[in-house]
């Protein structure tokens, strides 16, 4: 499977475009991949929350997946372009992007290999008719590397991982480390384990980097900034928070999440200042 992750929304034809150049490749390759939508409603340029819809992801993806992300804030420049392969619970998952900290999603899997792509062999395809010529892509948008290089590439990748070929190594260059940006680690402090909001989704629900397997023994949550304490109960599921204003729930990304019963905890707490200056306290 070929799953794509990116910030581009619905309202322009970006998203098609990807899905149109993977089909032309793989009509050529004579391979059939279904392709799936993590999500496209990334905050624009949020690395960070791309690599944890990821993260969220890798438990159920199965093997010789090929992801392609694209949170591209840096397209066009320096930063690499790269292929990833990553182990994950003996299970092979590709990675095709910008190295721009996006793969900090794979930072507790097996690192395999990670190339950087080289659009300069990309050219040379194009200019003698090759695959890229031959499925429309006549030249190397400065701005739209996802539809002229990771599209393209997840296709023939995918290709790859079906066929044991390596038609892929055409396209790359040089090994490279990947950079992995990383959730921030919580603290311990006397009977506290400290974190922080770190997401908040689509039903404005705050996501903190407080794993759930350390919350057995927690017996509340505090929220604290300069001005307020707010304490709020550890709860199983999301009915029963329906009497409170605020309550703590583990959630489906495996950490500590802030909620409000069908209403937004966002909303609610902004009323007490800027939600990301909270420190999140779980008491025991």
């Amino acid at each position: 499977m070929i799953y794509l992750i990116t910030d581009y929304g619905e309202k322009d034809y970006f998203v098609c475009a990807l899905k149109t150049v993977i089909i032309n490749f793989c009509r050529i390759l004579n391979t059939n991949p279904i392709i799936l939508d993590i999500t496209h409603h990334i905050d624009s340029y949020n690395v960070f929350e791309a690599l944890l819809n990821i993260k969220g992801m890798l438990n159920i993806i199965p093997n010789k997946s090929v992801i392609v992300g694209v949170v591209d804030p840096e397209v066009g420049s320096n930063i690499e372009g790269c292929v990833s392969k990553h182990i994950f619970k003996n299970k092979e998952i590709y990675f095709i992007g910008r190295n721009n900290g996006i793969l900090g999603a794979f930072y507790k899997s097996r690192h395999i290999f990670t190339y950087k792509i080289d659009i300069k062999k990309i050219e040379e395809n194009i200019k003698r008719k090759g695959i890229f010529y031959k499925a429309g892509i006549k030249e190397i948008s400065k701005t739209f590397h996802g539809r002229d290089v990771f599209a393209p590439l997840s296709a023939i990748l995918y290709h790859d991982t079906q066929n044991n070929t390596n038609l892929l190594k055409e396209f790359l260059s040089s090994r490279i480390k990947p950079l992995y940006y990383k959730i921030p680690t919580i603290k311990k402090e006397n009977n506290k384990i400290v974190g922080k909001i770190i997401y908040t989704d689509k039903f404005g629900n705050l996501i903190t980097n407080i794993p759930i397997k350390t919350l057995e023994k927690a017996k509340k949550v505090r929220l604290v900034n300069t001005n307020q304490k707010i304490d709020l109960k550890i709860l199983k599921n999301y009915i029963e928070g329906e009497k409170e204003d605020l309550f703590a729930v583990g959630d489906s990304f495996g950490y500590l999440e802030i909620s409000r019963f069908k209403q937004s905890a966002e909303k609610f707490l902004e009323n007490y200042g800027n939600i990301w200056n909270f420190r999140v306290e779980a008491i025991f």
